[in-house]
């Protein structure tokens, strides 16, 4: 959570936000930017009815109910939090934060299948993707009854009673951090080789990627 200057500026901010709304209550940037701070302040409640409203304007932009689904799981609404990490999977169905985070909102709402070929469709996109790794193998555990059915994030987070062997889990990692030194290192080679003329389009597809955020919570 956000603490002393931040918290201060976040809050001046997050006024300003509110008269904005005043004037322009379709503004769905206002709703979705005040939300964010409220969020960051831990107000989850009021995070979360902010991205409702914004969510009500404006429906086909990914970004608003991947942090809505956020919102919810902080609240343990894990099923609203399915149905909005859905949403924003159909508008973006290769971003592999937006299907963790449905994976992890899955897992929580008890659907551990469903979450299971969630994670799996996220690691097909990319399997050098730590974070998706990582929660793959919690969902394993919970799968195979090694570690319970978590009940909230916070629990989650916390170490199981049993799981996978830590030093079994780190080698696991590591071959998947390999992975990807070697994938980087094949891509600046392939960067690097004299190339075909592209079509514009393509172009622009190879700067789009570039510019991708992480998305995750």
């Amino acid at each position: 959570l956000l603490q002393g200057e931040n918290a201060v500026a976040v809050r001046e901010a997050k006024e300003k936000l509110d008269k904005v709304i005043n004037e322009r209550p379709d503004a769905w940037g206002a709703h979705y930017f005040k939300a964010k701070a409220l969020f960051g302040l831990g107000d989850y409640e009021g995070s979360y009815s902010a991205f409702i409203d914004a969510y009500e304007i404006e429906k086909n932009i990914d970004v608003i109910p991947r942090e809505l689904g956020g919102a919810c799981i902080q609240l343990c609404k894990f099923d609203e939090a399915v149905a909005a990490l859905e949403a924003a999977a159909i508008l973006a169905p290769d971003n592999v934060e937006i299907l963790g985070n449905l994976s992890l909102a899955l897992l929580l709402a008890g659907e551990v299948e469903k979450a299971k070929k969630s994670i799996k469709s996220a690691l097909n996109v990319d399997h050098t993707d730590l974070v998706n790794a990582s929660l793959s193998m919690v969902i394993d555990e919970v799968q195979t009854g090694a570690r319970p059915q978590p009940q909230s994030l916070a629990e989650l987070m916390g170490p199981p009673a049993h799981s996978t062997p830590p030093d079994v889990a780190i080698s696991n990692l590591d071959k998947i951090r390999e992975e990807r030194v070697k994938s980087k290192v094949t891509k600046n080679t392939e960067d690097h080789k004299p190339q075909k003329k592209k079509r514009g389009w393509l172009s622009w597809l190879s700067w789009f990627g570039k510019s991708k955020n992480d998305d995750r919570f």
